[in-house]
């Protein structure tokens, strides 16, 4: 029998999947549905000991003699703060003891709620890993009882072996058991002798995909290039770049450039059956996409930090270990095998991509720029918008690229750019900025700026990103610029002269082009060159580009009718 409470069967199923069988009990009420859940089970064996103190040593001794995890289980309050000592002490000597603390609705603290205390990180330093489940409502909750569950147990033996808390929330203590239960979703991680030992599996595993989606995220100047060519000819793979992925190839493709307005219903053609991601944080909006419970696939991470990060609520396997490391093993002894179907299907759609008439405004002034930058330059965007034009316009130019992606500050992106400036001198260095984002760090530029810096200015008198997003919802007398966008009219040439900085302007597609030539080509000193733009236009335009480039195809139509079906009679 199983408790048909949800965090409870996700528990149970990966205690089971991790193979961790032993469980020292203590009496309760809180903890009734798990220990039910596992007394009638006969995959685990199951001990008594009344208090728990005694219980959490008893369980370090049976975990120290047979070298593997042991949990211990309580009801909730102060019966989980006896755990302490031994926590304690399994933390001093490396044991894997799993805390099973039961715990009420986290609301009801402090709500004068019975045998409540804050039992969330009770341990502090002396657990390796605490998660805290909630009580599971629907699939974002599964998904993250799932992901924290499986994060607690993977780092009993991370590296070193310590003690982790595993605290979960229970309010209906009457809940029904059923027979059977699902099977939630195991995440495995591997170190490199892992992957070594299990090669072969790994590469039939491979073999037998149809639809291998690598994605690259943002990565420093690295050497991969050359081993993802390689991948890419073995196994029937497409390779994913953004200009912030850092890596150059042939066969490498940008898909950012249809997917950011692609719906699901369209994306599920293109849909592929194992995603492998690589590197740090991924621009494109298409991780949003693959994120859909529509879509069926399994997903690989691949990382030096082997973090559990699963952002598509599909990760079964996290590879702790270089991605060079990961190419070249994987590669080694493998025929090419790629019959080219999959990357042909996204090869014909991105041959459709067009773009509008560029007239002059932010689209149009990027991607003359990005036409003049010298290969090897090293060039940083800010955030948004900024980094989203950079992507569509860039050609195939060698070019090292960065912008400060995933926490998508405005505040940082100018002083960082500076940095990276500094660091090596010898290399022109460019900066594509919006004017929300240079003003707010403008002050970066007080003191010695290193001649290389060349500061690519957009300036359209407000955030373009939130123009973008949220104009259409004013109108009348109330502005999107008074507050969201924080219009305004400043522009930066008293301050780039002040500080001894060459500065040009531009207005017209005309004092563009003679200002670039001044901008690309100036090496004396740094140079600022603000560009104005008009709002509005430049909002045109890229919805414009969206519009042309928007992914329809007849199987959405009878996906559609479908759906529509579905919702009439009530079938999910």
């Amino acid at each position: 029998m199983i408790s048909s409470v949800k965090n409870v069967q996700i528990l149970v199923s990966l205690l089971k999947q991790h193979n961790i069988k032993d469980i020292v009990i203590s009496p309760g009420s809180r903890d009734f549905q798990l220990v039910h859940s596992v007394e009638t089970d006969s995959f685990f064996r199951t001990y008594t000991v009344v208090d728990e103190r005694s219980a959490a040593f008893f369980a370090n001794g049976l975990s120290m003699a047979i070298d593997k995890p042991v949990c211990v289980c309580c009801t909730s309050s102060t019966a989980s703060s006896n755990y302490m000592a031994a926590a304690k002490d399994a933390f001093a000597n490396g044991i894997q003891l799993v805390l099973l603390t039961a715990d009420r609705d986290y609301r009801r603290l402090y709500q004068m709620e019975d045998q409540m205390i804050d039992q969330v990180d009770m341990y502090g330093a002396y657990v390796r890993s605490n998660v805290d489940i909630p009580i599971v409502k629907d699939s974002d909750d599964e998904w993250y009882a799932t992901r924290k569950i499986n994060e607690a147990i993977l780092e009993l033996n991370h590296g070193v072996k310590g003690p982790v808390q595993i605290n979960y929330q229970l309010m209906d203590l009457s809940a029904p058991f059923v027979e059977t239960m699902p099977e939630y979703r195991k995440i495995t991680r591997y170190q490199e002798d892992d992957l070594l030992s299990s090669v072969e599996i790994f590469k039939q595993k491979l073999l037998s995909k149809k639809r291998i989606m690598v994605l690259c995220g943002q990565q420093e100047e690295n050497n991969l290039s050359a081993l993802l060519e390689e991948f890419f000819i073995k196994y029937n793979t497409i390779i994913i770049k953004d200009n912030y992925s850092n890596i150059h190839g042939e066969h490498f493709i940008k898909t950012v450039l249809v997917t950011e307005r692609m719906s699901v219903n369209a994306f599920i053609d293109y849909c592929p059956d194992l995603v492998i991601t690589i590197g740090k944080h991924v621009w494109s909006f298409v991780k949003y996409t693959l994120r859909d419970k529509k879509l069926k696939f399994e997903h690989w991470r691949i990382s030096e930090d082997g973090k559990i990060v699963d952002p598509f609520n599909k990760l079964t396997s996290v590879f702790q270990c270089s991605a060079e490391f990961f190419m070249e093993t994987v590669t080694a002894g493998v025929n090419s095998n790629n019959n080219l179907e999959y990357y042909n299907l996204w090869k014909t759609r991105l041959s459709k991509v067009c773009y509008p008439e560029l007239v002059y405004s932010n689209f149009y002034a990027i991607s003359e720029l990005v036409k003049k930058i010298p290969d090897s330059a090293l060039v940083h965007s800010s955030i948004l918008n900024a980094a989203r034009l950079y992507d569509f316009v860039s050609d195939d130019k060698a070019l090292l690229s960065f912008a400060n992606l995933g926490a998508d500050g405005i505040d940082g992106c100018l002083p960082t750019f500076l940095g990276q400036a500094e660091a090596d001198k010898t290399r022109p260095a460019y900066l594509i900025s919006g004017d929300l984002s240079f003003f707010y760090a403008m002050n970066s530029l007080c003191g010695d700026i290193p001649d290389n810096a060349h500061i690519f200015l957009i300036n359209n008198h407000s955030g373009s990103e939130f123009h973008t997003n949220f104009g259409k919802f004013y109108n009348g007398s109330l502005s999107v610029d008074k507050h969201i966008a924080a219009g305004h009219i400043s522009n930066a040439k008293d301050w780039a002269l002040e500080n001894n900085i060459k500065y040009i302007t531009a207005d017209s597609k005309e004092s563009l082009k003679s200002g670039l030539d001044v901008f690309i080509n100036t090496f004396d000193s740094p140079v600022l060159f603000e560009v104005f733009t008009d709002p509005d236009t430049d909002t045109s335009v890229l919805e414009s580009f969206y519009s042309i480039n928007k992914v329809i195809t007849p199987k959405m139509y009878f996906r559609k009718a479908l759906d529509i079906i579905k919702k009439h009679l009530h079938i999910k």
